[in-house]
């Protein structure tokens, strides 16, 4: 009979620790998100000059003759 009392006490402790688990570790993957997303913002500008020298040499390649 005491089973019937300190059962369901368990379970919903169980319960509240596995959400509290599981919203930390949301809280966690979304903190990584933003900060590759800001990562992102830094590294993009970077690769302008690369594109646009890629854009350049494709340019210069498609002038030659091909024979």
């Amino acid at each position: 009979m005491a089973s019937l009392w300190f059962v369901p006490t368990i379970v919903l402790t169980a319960g509240a620790g596995g959400a509290w688990w599981l919203l930390r570790r949301i809280a966690a993957a979304s903190g990584e998100v933003h900060t590759a997303a800001r990562r992102l913002d830094w590294v993009q500008p970077a690769l302008v000059p690369i594109r646009v020298e890629t854009e350049r040499a494709r340019a210069a390649i498609d002038r030659l003759d091909r024979r």
